[in-house]
This record gives C-alpha cells, sequence and structure tokens, in this order.
C-alpha cells in the first residue's frame, strides 16, 4: 500500500495523516505554538459510515478502509481552540492516499495525479534529496559577471534564518517561509505587460536595484526560487519545478518521508500594476490552498537559481 503521508494545518499546529495498510490510516496531531492546541475530536467519514477515531496519547488510529469503494473520505479534526482542520483519505483501485483536499474527488484524483508526475519527472532527472539541499553555487536571479552586478542568492540564505527559528521542525519552516511570501510580495503583472520576465532586464540594471529583496514584486519563478533557496538555507532539499509555462516550487520534509509541492504564486493574490511597484491590488486571498497542491499535472523540467545563465557559465543545473 501507499507510504503516503499529508498534513492538514495551520501555520503552528495541524495534523499529519500517515496510510499504514489498505484498512488503516494514523492521525498524528502536533502543536508548534505555545498555546497547548490539542485535538478535542477526530472523526472520520467512511462509505461506511462515520467512525471514531481509537485514542491514545499522540496519535488516533482510524480503521475500516478495507471495507470502503473507491472515493474519498474526510478525516476532521478539531482542537481546543474551536478551530475544526479537514484532509483527506482517497482509495482508488485498491491503494489508499491521503490527500489535502476539501470534498471534491476530481480534485483529488488531479493531486494524485501531480504527485505522480513529479516522482516520474525526479526518476527521469536522477534527482534525490540529497542532490537538492546546498545553495552554493546557485545564482539567482542572474550570475554576476561585470563588478557591478550582484547575486540576491546570499540575501535570501541570511533571510531564512530572519524568518524561522533553529528549533522549529522542517514542516514548521517550510510553513515560516510559505507565510513569508504571501505576505510579502507582490505578483507583478506591470513587468509581464512590457514582455519582460523582471525589472532587472527591464531596466537593464543588474546592481540589485530592481531585484525581488528591495521592490517586493516578482513573477512565478521568482517566488519559487526563493522558496527553494530559503528552504535549503535551512537543511530542506528543495526545488523550482515548471511546465514551460509557469514555475512552482517542491520541498523535502522528512518528518512526512515524501516531496510536498508548492504552489507560492497562486495564493500570493497580491498584484502590482504601473512602473510604481508600490501600487498593488489586494484581493481575498485563499492562504495554504495551493501548500501540497499546484495546478498542473504536467512538469516539464527541473530548476533552481538562474539556470539558463549557469549553463553558459558551467555550473552544473537540474534542467
Amino acid at each position: 500500500m501507499s507510504s503516503d503521508t499529508v498534513t492538514a494545518t495551520e501555520a503552528d499546529y495541524g495534523f499529519i495523516i500517515r496510510v499504514i495498510d489498505g484498512n488503516t490510516v494514523i492521525v498524528d496531531p502536533y502543536d508548534n505554538s505555545d498555546a497547548n492546541i490539542v485535538p478535542v475530536a477526530v472523526t472520520a467519514e467512511l462509505s461506511t459510515g462515520n467512525l471514531k477515531s481509537t485514542e491514545s496519547a499522540d496519535t488516533y488510529t482510524i480503521h475500516g478502509y478495507a471495507n470502503c469503494n473507491n472515493g474519498l473520505g474526510i478525516v476532521k479534526v478539531t482542537f481546543s481552540d474551536d478551530i475544526i482542520l479537514k484532509a483527506g483519505v482517497f482509495k482508488e483501485n485498491g491503494r489508499l492516499y491521503a490527500v489535502n483536499i476539501n470534498n471534491n474527488v476530481a480534485k483529488a484524483t488531479r493531486i494524485i495525479d501531480c504527485r505522480l508526475a513529479f516522482a516520474d519527472l525526479m526518476d527521469k532527472a536522477g534527482i534525490t534529496e540529497a542532490d537538492a539541499v546546498y545553495t552554493d553555487p546557485i545564482y539567482y536571479p542572474i550570475v554576476p559577471y561585470n563588478k557591478n552586478e550582484t547575486t540576491d542568492t546570499a540575501y535570501w540564505v541570511s533571510k531564512s534564518s530572519e524568518i524561522v527559528e533553529s528549533d522549529w521542525s522542517d514542516a514548521h519552516k517550510v510553513m515560516g517561509i510559505y507565510n513569508y511570501i504571501i505576505d510579502n510580495f507582490a505578483y507583478d503583472n506591470w513587468i509581464i505587460s512590457q514582455d519582460s520576465r523582471a525589472r532587472c532586464f527591464y531596466y537593464k540594471d543588474l546592481t540589485g536595484k530592481y531585484y525581488i529583496s528591495q521592490t517586493h514584486v516578482g513573477i512565478c519563478e521568482d517566488f519559487a526560487q526563493i522558496f527553494a533557496i530559503m528552504c535549503r538555507a535551512q537543511g530542506i532539499p528543495a526545488l523550482e519545478i515548471h511546465n514551460g509555462k509557469h514555475a512552482m516550487s517542491a520541498a523535502y520534509i522528512e518528518d512526512y518521508g515524501r516531496w510536498i509541492l508548492v504552489d507560492t504564486t497562486v495564493d500570493l493574490m497580491h498584484e502590482a500594476y504601473q512602473e510604481d511597484y508600490t501600487v498593488w491590488v489586494d484581493a481575498n486571498a485563499t492562504r495554504y490552498a495551493h501548500l501540497n497542491d499546484v495546478s498542473n499535472t504536467e512538469f516539464k523540467g527541473i530548476a533552481i537559481g538562474n539556470y539558463e545563465a549557469m549553463k553558459n557559465f558551467g555550473i552544473p543545473t537540474y534542467d
């Protein structure tokens, strides 16, 4: 059976579902806050009816999936602060998967397809988590060529230690980095309308003045690159993945024993217009909608840093 895991999460607390076999999953709550937020009720919706789990000190075991038809069942955890978090157990062709979803079988199927497509891409590239944890040599957004040019990689390596605490779990660090990107960046619609990938290229200024570290606006590849660099700086394997039109991220969570897929761009929901990049339009965001879920099921390449320029300088890249 699948050894898949999934997190249903707030930034500081939540739960992990682990698939044990074709009949059983285990719910592991966690609390990274100082508020002692714990589950007060755990229930599972099965095609055979609603079952309460068997409780123990730290885990909740749910049996009965062997008797279920193919489809989706929701696991619901009510916490002591009255917040309810949900995740899903998806059964298809006798296999169980844990999925971060709402009550939508089509979405659950797509999430599984994304995971399988990503695993296939990694297999073809021959990349493991051990290959995706260094930050040197990564050059983002450029490889410096002249003395007045600069790279921002060191900036984001340093920034990562300002965002997270050293004693946080890897999952907690990923959430902290994810939150930072969502809270601090805007999508640069204006630069896209100028048929350019970044303001530094549009203005032909590679001193750093127009880098996202200064402007706080960028596009999908910026968000994916920065997420990956900051994760790596914290010892968490991470990559940018893309399909030729859109860039996303992947991070390996050791506690989960697998990669998670991340699309910070669609959860940003901030848009920047005009040359004045301080002019933002703030839409109503759905936070975490695309943590462990991405908007595409086809992946064409893996990258980190400015891989086109890096290849020209003979620096090893994945793509």
